[in-house]
């Protein structure tokens, strides 16, 4: 009987990498789609909130012109700036990247280059 176990060739180890480049490649996929949707989502309050404040500012000019003086189009003033500030500050604090995540498919780059790098000196 022959203990001896042959090394797997190196032509051999190739479709397996590139099987693990595929499944890394998904997984930061579905990271970046999750992130991104979740953005989505945030960029749509803040624009709710921005157009909120547009509206208040038309609003308040219409209003300012009309009674020249009344009170009505500070109040006016007020809320469209307080929705501004809002719909900034949402924006600001929710859509920027997570900077522990890294860039998108760092990961999925490092892994090809080591690679490529391998594969060059087994068969270049």
């Amino acid at each position: 009987m022959n203990t001896l176990v042959e090394a797997p060739s190196i032509r051999s180890r190739i479709p397996g990498l590139l099987e693990d480049h595929f499944e890394l490649a998904q997984l930061e996929c579905r990271y970046e789609y999750e992130a991104g949707r979740r953005r989505l989502g945030w960029i749509g309050l803040a624009v709710l909130c921005l157009s909120s404040a547009f509206a208040l500012l038309q609003v308040t000019l219409i209003e300012g012109l009309r009674a020249a003086g009344l009170p009505l189009y500070a109040a006016c003033l007020m809320l469209a700036v307080l929705w501004s500030v809002i719909g900034i500050g949402v924006y600001l604090r929710c859509t920027t990247r997570d900077p522990k995540a890294g860039e998108p498919f760092m990961g999925t780059r490092a892994e090809f280059k080591r690679s490529f790098q391998w594969i060059q000196t087994h068969f270049f």
